[in-house]
């Protein structure tokens, strides 16, 4: 009974080996879904020489204000970029100037505060990721045929309130990457 009431009191979230073997089988099937694609080939910008983070920036930028970015009246600073990213303001300054060499997004001054900046994704850009996007949920559709669409409703229900969930941003393995804010130590 104690340990109903406590999982009462934590919103039903009880702690635990259970929840934390429960946790690593959910990221283990993520992992291998996302794996499963990547391993097609299939990337967009094919014919430019794009690194993943490039990809990541170009991705970040269609998801976070839809159809403004691609009007032109949305757009993502500079700030948001590295929070969302991971990574230093400085680095997405370089992604951003290789990006805008490519003719992939454009970086205007941010009407709000001359100091910064708003990326925006190209016209071209944005119907390549669309595209791309559309060829991503094509080639995963078949693993979610077991799911009836009231399951897939409430698997995107789920996956939201994990995105929305305060980040502890996790140190990275990757020595290019850093939590926003952190910035990197001169010697």
């Amino acid at each position: 009974m104690m340990g109903r009431q406590a999982g009462i009191a934590d919103g039903g979230r009880e702690g635990g080996a259970n929840r934390q073997q429960g946790l690593a089988r959910v990221l283990a099937a993520i992992g291998t879904v996302n794996r499963e694609f990547t391993a097609r080939g299939s990337y967009p910008f094919q014919g430019r020489a794009l690194g993943r983070s490039q990809l990541d920036l170009l991705f970040v930028l269609s998801q976070a204000t839809g159809t403004a970015t691609r009007s032109g009246t949305g757009g993502v600073g500079v700030g948001g970029l590295a929070a969302a990213l991971g990574v230093t303001s400085g680095a997405v300054t370089q992604l951003v100037d290789a990006l805008r060499s490519d003719g992939l997004v454009t970086s205007e001054v941010n009407p709000a505060d001359r100091r910064g900046r708003i990326i925006r994704l190209t016209a071209d850009a944005a119907v390549e990721v669309d595209a791309f996007q559309r060829d991503y949920a094509v080639a995963l559709a078949p693993r979610f045929d077991a799911l009836t669409t009231a399951e897939v409703a409430e698997l995107e229900r789920l996956l939201n309130k994990v995105q929305a969930a305060p980040n502890p941003a996790p140190a990275s393995t990757d020595p290019g990457r850093r939590p926003a804010g952190e910035e990197e130590m001169s010697t």
